[in-house]
């Protein structure tokens, strides 16, 4: 079975291809400055290539995972990405997608901004983060406001057959959004969770 982790930054995972543009396989495996929290696994490969140029031939993979990615896009750009992923998986495969909810990304800021009666930087930069993207590194930018419509809209025009899309809030355990029981912590801010079928 091939599995594709796409756009994976510093999370890569044993038994997937997977793929980011932003860093080399040496500097993933450096552990040095940005690159110190890396996962790499034994048994994980690593393409450097940008995604939504892929070098898979069409029909490639059974299953493909893009977790926290497409918010890195520009609004067009992902109907670029959904084509190409859709080009390389297998006719039935199914892609994963996670991503930040926008609408309760904006709801916290308006919170913030009313009920704030000086400024504090955490809590600033606890929802500016989320909304902006960390900015540390070249692929760490937010570029376009994700929402279920949004994400539904560009499925359909890029020829999915079927989506399920399901909100989690704020402070969710990380392992029931991302379906693995390693996951630790709480999500930052409101998700989407994506799964759809080619």
């Amino acid at each position: 079975m091939i599995n594709l982790n796409l756009g994976c930054g510093g999370v890569l995972k044993a038994g997937f291809i997977n793929v980011d543009k932003f860093y080399t396989k040496e500097e993933l495996q450096g552990k040095k400055g940005f690159f110190e929290n890396v996962i790499y696994p034994d048994g994980a490969e690593y393409v450097q290539a940008d995604i939504c140029k892929l070098p898979f031939e069409d029909n490639f993979a059974d299953y493909a995972e893009s977790l926290d990615v497409v918010e890195h896009m520009g609004i067009y750009e992902i109907f670029t990405y959904m084509k190409e992923i859709r080009r390389v998986l297998k006719p039935g495969a199914t892609l994963f997608l996670l991503t930040p909810d926008f609408t309760g990304l904006a709801m916290d800021w308006i919170r913030l901004m009313i009920n704030e009666k000086e400024f504090n930087f955490e809590s600033y930069i606890q929802i500016a983060e989320q909304i902006y993207g960390n900015q540390r590194a070249g692929g760490e930018f937010h570029k376009s406001a994700m929402s279920p419509n949004f994400i539904r809209f560009v499925l359909e025009k890029t020829g999915w057959s079927s989506c399920s899309i399901e909100g989690f809030v704020k402070n969710t355990p990380c392992k029931q959004i991302y379906d693995n029981e390693l996951s630790s912590g709480f999500a930052r801010c409101d998700m989407l969770k994506i799964k759809a079928v080619k």
